[in-house]
């Protein structure tokens, strides 16, 4: 459609697209959330249902489990049916099965229902930042999906802030840990309604369908010229055009998920880049974030710490990772990726092999827990502030329009798969290299009712694993 055929566009669209943004990036924080609840409910769950560290485990990793099969699942639907109606049955599984979770009376229902809240987190996870990309103008785009991650992020750093609120104030209540989950339904309803309300069809993806006239008029509420809109059409009919040429598919937005998915991986560049997205994905989980954000608590109460100041002082650990995440994200446009990566590795390793020196060379005691912290501390910062930024961004730019869903379904998968396989090890091998076991969280917790925090600077066993 030539340009000057384009009626005016609305005067309110920097507000619209404004709206737009913020609702698709706020899903993260849910993703974030549901993520990292299992950092303070595991304690109380394995009082509740008495497991051993191989049920945690299996509690912990089983959502990564579901999260990269919705990652990949969502990826495909989205790129055949679209991406908001995507979006939004992923809303509805996600309150669903978080309700399902704070409900489950037993071990085996609760790994499902914390296995199907992994696959509704990992749908949305990836279809909100793809939303969010495509409704984006290139000059922005960079800017908002950082916001999206960040979102992710206060998530974590807000269901941080529940279960220490809730842990300090019921902390002889075994079953606390529901109410960790039942507090995120009001608000993921919420969601939905707003996705559902607020947030169109992603105009690129229609346009790929061959719905130019629909396309058109999203683009006319969220962009603020006719030079803009006239330009957008025609980049995505050159994108698709090139999708087609170098697939070989005429007509490929016709052809079935499975066989055009098939025609696209034959060809060597798409599968370069798909080849990226999973090492970058893998890369960043590869760092051991997932388990600082997950087994927090337990491994400041395993260097000495109680368990109440140890769900305390998780909050600095998630407020640490937000302000880290900030700043990364502003770094991320303004140096160089490959120098910001390098450093972070660098000291990466460093923290990983003072935590083990600490772990190995001082007594169970408040030196050791605070060294501990202050060592996860800067953990956090060099992570969040460089290497889940750049792959965020990276795993969100490099797969072309026509496999979009499908690429960054990928790439959350291995995110996914790679978190899972250090979550199921991580509570083992841990108790293989300390004294004491599960079993002994009761114990603590009986001590902790008698002896104050700071009388009682050493317990035994219990948040260690």
């Amino acid at each position: 459609m030539e340009t000057d055929e384009i009626r005016v566009p609305s005067r309110n669209a920097r507000r619209n697209l404004l709206l737009i943004s913020w609702c698709c990036a706020i899903s993260g924080s849910f993703v974030g959330y549901a993520t990292s609840s299992i950092n303070g409910a595991i304690l109380f769950i394995a009082l509740d249902m008495q497991l051993q560290s191989v049920g945690i485990g299996l509690l912990t990793s089983c959502f990564e489990v579901g999260a990269g099969t919705g990652s990949i699942l969502s990826g495909i639907i989205a790129d055949k049916f679209g991406r908001k109606r995507t979006l939004l049955l992923a809303d509805l599984f996600y309150i669903i099965t978080i309700s399902a979770t704070a409900l489950a009376p037993n071990f085996t229902l609760l790994v499902m229902s914390r296995t199907l809240l992994g696959f509704a987190s990992g749908a949305i996870n990836v279809i909100a930042p793809v939303l969010l990309a495509e409704f984006c103008t290139p000059e922005i785009r960079t800017r908002k999906l950082t916001v999206c991650q960040l979102m992710n992020t206060s998530g974590e750093a807000i269901v941080f802030i529940v279960a220490a609120v809730l842990g300090n104030l019921w902390f002889e209540n075994d079953a606390i840990w529901r109410w960790i989950y039942w507090l995120a339904v009001i608000p993921a309803i919420l969601l939905l309604i707003l996705h559902a309300k607020v947030v169109p069809e992603s105009p690129r993806w229609l346009a790929k369908m061959g719905r130019a006239e629909e396309s058109l008029k999203i683009l006319q509420k969220i962009r603020r010229t006719n030079a803009e809109i006239g330009i957008e059409m025609r980049e995505i009919e050159l994108v698709l055009n090139a999708g087609q040429n170098n697939s070989n598919e005429p007509n490929n937005a016709k052809v079935s998920p499975p066989s055009y998915l098939y025609g696209r991986l034959g060809t060597p560049w798409v599968r370069r880049v798909l080849l990226l997205g999973i090492g970058i994905a893998m890369m960043q989980q590869g760092t051991g974030i997932s388990i600082g954000m997950k087994f927090g608590t337990f491994m400041l109460g395993e260097a000495g710490l109680s368990q109440r100041i140890a769900l305390l002082l998780n909050i600095l650990i998630g407020m640490v990772a937000v302000v880290a995440m900030s700043v990364g994200l502003w770094l991320v446009p303004r140096v160089s990726l490959r120098w910001l990566m390098m450093v972070a590795q660098v000291g990466i390793i460093g923290v990983h092999l003072a935590i083990a020196a600490v772990s190995a060379l001082l007594a169970q005691d408040l030196t050791r827990g605070w060294i501990t912290l202050g060592l996860l501390l800067v953990f956090m910062t060099f992570v969040q502030g460089s290497c889940s930024p750049v792959a965020s961004l990276l795993m969100n730019e490099i797969f072309p329009l026509d496999m979009r869903g499908f690429g960054k379904g990928v790439a959350i998968l291995a995110v996914y798969g790679t978190a899972c396989v250090l979550d199921q090890m991580f509570p083992e091998l841990e108790q293989q290299f300390k004294a004491g076991d599960w079993k002994a969280l009761k114990k603590r917790r009986n001590l902790h009712k008698t002896f104050d925090a700071t009388e009682q600077p050493k317990r035994e066993g219990a948040e260690s694993n």
